[in-house]
């Protein structure tokens, strides 16, 4: 009886409200929104959605109307900026002390190719062997043969000078270059060895001209009146040079000499020697 009962509830229910919707349909039109906002029977709660006062379905809203993007100028364009560039430096002006005293080039020069600038003294040019030999030279020379003196002496003389680098001091009389040497007899007259301070110039191209100063110590005779020696007074004797000549090449040359030694009177006799010849020269 109970089931009976239970079974028959929702019928009674339905017919119920049967009438009051066809009323609604008949005066208002066929609208799902009642059947859904509708409580359902076993429902404990009414809708939460659709009950909404304002609520409007998703076919019924307005599309909202296009708008086009705001407009936004172009960022302005990123210039490169310059960096300064360094500027070169004036070389420091050079002191007139050094100036004065500034050798010329050795490796250039006006005249002739790879030689020294017109005028440079020996000093100036080439680059002494370990800073210190800058020339060696060898020759012959025609032994007691020369316009002031009488000839008695023979043979000839072999002849070797070694020239040094100018040293610093020397730049109070024009860097003359320190020399040593020596003119040995073939017929056993008069040998010599010297030493002094020889001064050596460019007159044109390749052609120069040097002079030497200094003194020498002989072998030969001081005081004998023979008539094949020459009594040149004293063993220690005054000594100058005579050179001209043609550097043919930056470091190789080739020059007459002229040589003369004498006491200048300082001793009881003075009859002097004198050597002319040929000499090559290697500067280093």
């Amino acid at each position: 009886m109970f089931c009976g009962a239970l079974f028959a509830a929702p019928v009674v229910m339905s017919l119920a409200v049967m009438p009051s919707a066809k009323a609604d349909s008949v005066s208002t039109g066929y609208d799902i929104r009642l059947l859904m906002g509708k409580m359902h029977p076993f429902a404990a709660a009414p809708a939460k959605r659709w009950d909404q006062p304002n609520y409007v379905p998703p076919a019924t809203r307005a599309t909202p109307a296009y708008q086009a993007p705001a407009y936004r100028s172009p960022a302005p364009a990123v210039r490169p900026v310059a960096m300064p560039v360094a500027q070169p430096q004036p070389a420091a002006p050079v002191p007139a002390s050094t100036a004065s005293t500034a050798m010329p080039s050795t490796k250039t020069g006006p005249l002739w190719p790879g030689g020294s600038e017109w005028g440079a003294r020996a000093s100036s040019r080439g680059k002494p062997l370990g800073g210190i030999l800058a020339e060696v030279s060898i020759g012959a020379l025609m032994h007691d043969e020369g316009p002031f003196s009488n000839s008695k002496e023979e043979g000839y003389d072999g002849h070797i000078e070694l020239r040094f680098a100018s040293p610093k001091f020397l730049e109070l009389i024009w860097s003359p270059e320190p020399h040593i040497g020596a003119n040995i007899n073939s017929k056993g007259d008069t040998s010599q060895v010297f030493a002094g301070l020889s001064y050596e110039y460019l007159l044109w191209k390749g052609l120069f001209v040097g002079l030497s100063v200094g003194g020498a110590y002989h072998d030969g005779e001081t005081d004998s009146h023979r008539t094949d020696k020459k009594d040149l007074g004293c063993h220690l004797l005054f000594r100058e040079s005579l050179t001209i000549g043609w550097q043919l090449t930056e470091h190789h040359k080739i020059a007459g000499i002229f040589d003369h030694i004498s006491n200048a009177k300082i001793c009881d006799h003075n009859e002097g020697l004198e050597n002319v010849g040929v000499r090559y020269s290697y500067r280093f």
